[in-house]
């Protein structure tokens, strides 16, 4: 329908008010083409973290306890869903961590370097796989904790929720092939994810 209206980019239809009625949207811009400052997102409700909005300005929430993967083409928006979350987490007040590995040299992640809410960063192939070896510690460790307990995590000071943001995941999985008598990175990466 919309390809028959000239200029039109979409059409949404939806139930109406009453039976036999419907409402038809019809969009000629992108909604999504002008950036919503993270204070004009709705506050997320207890355990979420603000993702953004719809194009019929609904706001989007994740839960904040979930391992969740961010895939897409370049310039998709997955860096600017990463700060969203970030910013959601920072005015949620909850404790947690940022940590970062970039595979790519540092060539995508480089401004987190020193930043004061980065508490672990690598680009290097010898840090990256310290660092999936400190993560995977870590997470075992509580694991251990919480063994009998819920599976949810209420974020600590002792316990911060941590966030790990890895740019370029096949090359992370390349560079975690390590030397012989080393731990097998790519093993200790699959048991994090799948935790």
């Amino acid at each position: 329908l919309a390809s028959a209206i000239p200029g039109c980019r979409s059409v949404t239809v939806t139930e109406g008010e009453f039976p036999s009625i419907a409402l038809v949207e019809f969009a000629f811009s992108d909604p999504l083409a002008v950036d919503i400052p993270i204070t004009d997102l709705p506050a997320p409700a207890k355990g979420r973290l603000s993702a953004g909005i719809t194009e019929h300005a609904e706001p989007i929430s994740l839960l904040n306890y979930q391992n969740t993967l961010v895939v897409g083409q370049q310039g998709s928006g997955k860096s600017n869903l990463l700060w969203t979350l970030v910013a959601s987490a920072l005015q949620s007040r909850e404790p947690f961590k940022l940590w970062a590995l970039d595979p790519s040299g540092g060539t995508e992640l480089f401004e987190l370097i020193g930043s004061p809410i980065v508490t672990e960063y690598a680009a290097e192939p010898h840090e990256m796989r310290q660092l999936v070896h400190h993560l995977h510690t870590e997470m075992m460790r509580r694991a251990k904790v919480m063994a009998g307990r819920e599976r949810m995590l209420t974020p600590t000071d002792e316990t911060p929720r941590i966030f790990l943001v890895v740019d370029e995941l096949i090359r992370l999985m390349n560079n975690l092939k390590g030397e012989k008598g080393e731990p097998n990175y790519n093993q200790l990466w699959v048991e994090i994810l799948s935790m």
